[in-house]
């Protein structure tokens, strides 16, 4: 059992301490959230050749999912026509 936070300190929730070491692993090639229930990763690269978007329920899966991302099924978007 954990003891309460000191005073004046707020207790820090495990799942945001594990998003912040997931960004810092992982944020410059994902943008990583948790909303409770899921955890979702968006490649921030929009020509990448792997899974654009991972979203599991299960941190261990997510993390396995993010060291080896599927294959992307469709084509990137083209990159948008420049205008003179």
């Amino acid at each position: 059992m954990q003891s309460p936070p000191p005073p004046g300190e707020s207790q820090v929730d495990r799942a945001e301490v594990v998003l912040l070491a997931l960004r810092r692993h992982y944020g410059d090639r994902y943008a990583i959230h948790h909303n409770g229930d899921l955890w979702v990763a968006t490649d921030r690269s929009p020509s990448g050749l792997t899974t654009p978007t991972i979203i599991e329920p299960d941190l261990e899966a997510f993390v396995a999912a993010l060291e080896a991302p599927g294959q992307r099924f469709a084509r990137p978007f083209p990159p948008e026509p420049s205008h003179p």
